[in-house]
């Protein structure tokens, strides 16, 4: 059964000053630069002061060429909703800003994907040497997204000036728990899940690993004796960490009353940063290299340049809005 750790005292108080903090960064902004919206309401008369009932009033936004008509009543008032101001600013909204940090322990668990044999035990009759981070362990996450309505640009015409959008999306977070095992089984019981032993030491992460060298550092381990277990912790050595940030630029043009235009350009992972998946954890101690990387995230959950961690990609879209 997996059991969630709560934060302790100090996290908790560091949690709080980063979220206050991130506030402060983002809120100013949020405040000082809403697009306001107001309705217009007035009466409409003749020269000799009379009102006129059945008249058409007009009115239009030039900052985003936006419209609005109604006819006037019996009393010639009328009222035009929902109007974006032609003085209006640009407006940065957090629609999400979150930051985690957490820890979960448990005796047995397996991934995302299903993968033959990550639950089974070391040794099934020594099931206290398997208490230790769950699979899917995460200790810190960070996510932010983030909406930038562009203020109308008076110096272009007031359908390419107005309707602008840009959209961020930031995602990071610590690596997850490689289980790692022995390639080559020497406890005579068949299980396949005997773990190595650890060199004292000897750091388990290479400083400048890449994929093709190696994630861990042979020298940190060594085979167990014939017959025995190894005393490295379960999933006790963690993975490459995870950050990506996407982004989009969005235009709504307003063709006539009740159709709207909207063009977007998206950009995941639009600095193409390199993410990698866990490590291969089937080891040979002390004959490297060991720990090698050949998948991305997206490519490791079975969605190859669509799912998290993939590179680069850039799409297009237009859709019609009534």
């Amino acid at each position: 059964m997996s059991r969630r750790r709560l934060f302790s005292s100090n996290q908790y108080a560091r949690s709080k000053m980063l979220i206050t903090l991130a506030l402060l960064l983002f809120m100013p902004g949020y405040l000082l630069a809403q697009s306001y919206r107001g309705s217009i309401r007035g009466h409409v008369v003749d020269a000799s002061g009379s009102v006129m009932a059945g008249a058409k009033v007009t009115a239009r936004s030039n900052a985003t060429g936006q419209t609005r008509e109604t006819i006037t009543g019996s009393d010639g008032g009328y009222v035009l909703a929902e109007l974006h101001c032609a003085c209006r600013t640009g407006a940065v909204s957090p629609a999400s800003l979150r930051t985690a940090w957490a820890k979960s322990l448990d005796d047995a668990s397996d991934g995302i994907d299903f993968t033959a044999g990550a639950a089974f035990p070391q040794d099934s009759t020594n099931l206290r040497a398997e208490h230790g981070p769950s699979t899917f362990d995460t200790r810190q996450r960070f996510t932010a997204a983030i909406n930038y309505s562009v203020p109308g640009l008076r110096t272009l015409p007031p359908r390419l000036g107005g309707g602008w959008g840009l959209n961020w999306i930031v995602t990071a977070q610590s690596g997850r728990p490689i289980p790692i095992v022995t390639a080559n089984d020497t406890t005579n019981r068949f299980y396949f899940n005997q773990r190595p032993n650890v060199v004292a030491g000897v750091n388990p992460v290479l400083s400048d690993w890449n994929p093709v060298t190696g994630y861990l550092n042979p020298l940190a381990f060594s085979q167990p004796a014939d017959g025995t277990f190894g005393d490295l912790g379960r999933n006790s050595i963690f993975g490459p960490s995870y950050w990506n940030a996407d982004f989009s630029v969005s235009k709504s043009t307003l063709l006539f009353e009740g159709l709207n235009l909207q063009l977007r350009a998206e950009f995941f992972n639009i600095f193409n940063h390199p993410n990698f998946a866990l490590p291969n954890g089937s080891i040979t101690p002390e004959v490297g290299p060991i720990g090698t990387i050949s998948q991305t995230p997206d490519v490791a959950q079975g969605n190859p340049g669509l799912g998290g961690g993939g590179p680069r990609v850039i799409q297009v879209a237009a859709k019609f809005v009534f």
